[in-house]
């Protein structure tokens, strides 16, 4: 009985860090896709973010007890709230590793640099 309560824990715990960490890069991802409103872009985001876990509960919770269109809609809003939360992820991503090649660029040119300046003395 209670491996039964420290796997629901467990299952729970996880589930919530990986709701956390996924949004984070969603969030974070989005205001770097639309740089000019970084702000703004930042609470849309985290309100839609939670706006998809809650109605994903709602729909698990109440599947049963709602109409047929109400479900549709619902799932279709989530499908949509999880594509943007993908193009979140997506945008974090390019920044990382566009960043990343940014510094690769300048170590390589001041490689370059250097090797050109030793051939000269």
């Amino acid at each position: 009985m209670w491996m039964s309560r420290i796997y629901i824990f467990l299952l729970g715990g996880v589930g919530l860090l990986i709701s956390t960490v996924g949004g984070f890069f969603s969030v974070v991802g989005l205001t770097h896709l639309f740089t000019g409103a970084p702000l703004s872009v930042g609470l849309m985001a985290a309100s839609l973010e939670a706006a998809k876990l809650v109605t994903a509960g709602f729909l698990y919770r109440y599947w049963g007890h709602i109409g047929r269109i109400m479900r549709n809609y619902l799932t279709f809003a989530v499908a949509m709230l999880s594509f943007i939360t993908s193009l979140g992820v997506f945008g974090f991503l390019s920044h990382a590793y566009f960043k990343s090649t940014v510094d690769l660029k300048t170590k390589n040119m001041k490689i370059s640099q250097l090797r050109a300046q030793d051939k000269l003395l």
